[in-house]
């Protein structure tokens, strides 16, 4: 049995919250995480984005540069697990 993961699933959550909706490209993420200050959130939010554009180079990468959407999700529920 092989499990399904709709990569373009739309989730709602802290990392989502901090783009406009639409595609998000990965250079977004990066030029959000060379600006962050305490301002735009606690050091937990800087983590998630860092492991999101991590899993996504290394894990999920696309020619495009858009992340997609789900990973938000995962990176967002595992960081609740912790």
């Amino acid at each position: 049995m092989r499990l399904k993961i709709n990569l373009y699933e739309v989730v709602d959550n802290s990392c989502r919250n901090f783009f406009s909706y639409g595609k998000v490209h990965v250079k977004v993420i990066f030029d959000t995480l060379l600006k962050y200050d305490e301002h735009m959130g606690d050091i937990e939010n800087f983590c998630r984005l860092y492991i999101l554009l991590s899993i996504y180079d290394f894990l999920l990468p696309n020619k495009n540069g858009i992340v997609f959407p789900i990973l938000f999700g995962i990176v967002d529920t595992q960081s609740r697990k912790i």
